[in-house]
């Protein structure tokens, strides 16, 4: 069933302004992708004609409205003008946070991984203490209480996204962006917790709301114990464990996790000896969730088949049950992501459910960290 898109598009009204104007609409495209995350910030990808329209105004740093969320665009190529076509990509607002820093040492104890994220939104991104940090466009509502748990955190000088998208996933959370203004033109990001509806939204080929079936297992960058060494140094350095399952022989796989950037004694905190340890088992359990063993099941979900709606019965976030009775799997697992996709005659969606085998580009920045 194909789903009819309409895309926005909006400008700054003069150069350096930050105030943006409606500049045209597109109906017509060659193809686009649209990816949703949970854990993660949004992306997309636009196959356009080139015109004088949308040479003028499908710019670097124009906004896009697609479905309810604004996108912002960090890359334009045409490899060949003579096929008369352009590539048009980017992300959604928040992707702006990644040119952003913690900007002084964040340290507390106790203190909710939603609440962190939070607030690093705020101080560094929505109402940070230098106005010019501040993105305009940006704003974020305080998160009730989503995971139950508290821990002992600290970052100084961190990329912004990437400390929030480390918690998320480290801690089973998300976010998500929703359109809430055109003028002036803003976006709020929601910080929120997935629904388990696993109880009776199911996908399996045998229902054949699930077409076809790919299917992934994957240890081999999963480790499960972690030696986690902070400040201090030689036999002086202080350092702890984690230990995830308990495993032996040739099933223990284990991590040197250096986190000497945690200090003991910030300008905001100073941690107790207890606190202390357990700030670095909170960084090992982190870095251990990095490296998970990987098992699952893809597929293309059905359009065409009524039994369960997205964005309805299910969306991103939830926890759905998924069966393949080839390999023996039942499972139940959150949608991470759900790749949206259009082009002239077919409207497509592929969900990622659970975590997929890390790409050589995940693994070199887990080792920039």
């Amino acid at each position: 069933m194909q789903k009819p898109v309409e895309i926005e598009v909006f400008g700054v009204e003069s150069e350096g302004s930050t105030n943006f104007v409606q500049r045209m609409f597109i109906d017509s495209f060659a193809s686009l992708t649209v990816v949703r995350n949970y854990y993660l910030h949004d992306t997309f990808t636009m196959k356009v004609t080139i015109t004088d329209e949308s040479v003028r105004y499908l710019v670097d740093d124009a906004v896009l409205m697609i479905n309810g969320e604004f996108f912002y665009i960090d890359q334009v190529v045409a490899d060949k003008v003579s096929d008369g076509t352009m590539i048009v990509s980017g992300q959604s607002l928040i992707g702006k946070a990644g040119f952003r820093i913690v900007n002084k040492t964040y340290s507390t104890a106790s203190q909710a991984p939603e609440t962190i994220v939070y607030n690093h939104l705020m101080q560094q991104v929505v109402n940070p203490s230098t106005a010019r940090r501040k993105i305009g466009y940006l704003t974020t509502s305080a998160p009730g209480s989503l995971t139950g748990e508290t821990i002992n955190y600290q970052a100084s000088y961190a990329n912004v996204l990437a400390e929030i998208e480390d918690l998320t996933e480290t801690y089973d959370f998300g976010f998500k962006e929703v359109a809430s203004s055109y003028s002036p033109l803003t976006q709020t990001i929601q910080i929120y917790k997935g629904n388990d509806v696993s109880n009776y939204v199911e996908f399996n080929t045998d229902f054949e709301n699930l077409l076809d079936e790919g299917y992934e297992s994957s240890n081999y960058d999963e480790m499960n114990y972690a030696y986690i060494f902070g400040e201090g140094e030689g036999s002086a350095r202080k350092n702890t464990t984690v230990d995830q399952g308990n495993k032996s022989d040739l099933y223990l796989k284990e991590l040197y996790v250096d986190a000497r950037d945690l200090q003991q004694t910030s300008e905001e905190v100073t941690y107790t000896d207890t606190q202390y340890i357990k700030a670095l088992k909170d960084r090992g359990t982190s870095k251990l969730n990095e490296q998970e063993a990987v098992l699952t099941i893809s597929g293309d979900v059905n359009l065409d088949n009524p039994l369960f709606e997205y964005g309805v019965d299910y969306d991103v976030g939830d926890r759905v049950r998924i069966t393949s009775k080839r390999f023996g799997v039942t499972k139940t697992v959150v949608l991470t992501s759900m790749t949206e996709m259009w082009d002239d005659s077919h409207h497509t969606l592929t969900p990622t459910w659970g975590k997929e085998s890390p790409t050589m580009l995940d693994i070199i920045k887990r080792g920039a960290k």
